[in-house]
């Protein structure tokens, strides 16, 4: 637990973490090099403390290789609480990934929109199922 702040209205939690290289899966690829890596990396989530769903995760690349071209990598996800047939669920609304290599900035935004339930429902009926009663004859001919 780090501290006490507020998004979007919401009171919350935010939590500080830490990953270590070894135990990072994250991979930043530097497209003209090809080179990639999978960095150490910190972040914060921030849990609403009123009914504990998530409503940010960050995350940004530390002690970056000084060979890799990439010198900053961080994202962003947001989540709010989505209507999707009349059932709120808390699902991602955004996302914001920034790289940075020399003079290049990047900066990539997702909007998350137009969710929808997709169902399918299906039923089996074999009609009106008669039950055999006679009993198969033990193999004796008349």
């Amino acid at each position: 637990w780090d501290r006490w702040g507020k998004l979007r209205g919401h009171r919350a939690h935010v939590f500080h973490y830490v990953v270590d290289q070894p135990h990072s899966r994250w991979q930043i690829e530097d497209r003209q090099s090809k080179e990639h890596i999978m960095p150490a990396y910190a972040g914060y989530v921030w849990v609403d403390a009123t009914d504990h769903s998530v409503l940010a995760f960050t995350m940004k690349a530390v002690d970056i290789p000084a060979t890799f071209p990439i010198r900053e990598a961080d994202s962003r996800l947001d989540y709010d609480v989505i209507d999707i047939s009349g059932t709120p669920s808390v699902l991602p609304a955004k996302a914001e990934m920034h790289l940075r290599s020399g003079k290049e900035d990047q900066k990539n935004e997702i909007a998350f929109r137009a969710y929808h339930k997709y169902e399918v429902g299906t039923k089996l009926d074999f009609g009106d199922i008669i039950e055999d009663t006679k009993k198969e004859d033990s193999g004796k001919k008349k």
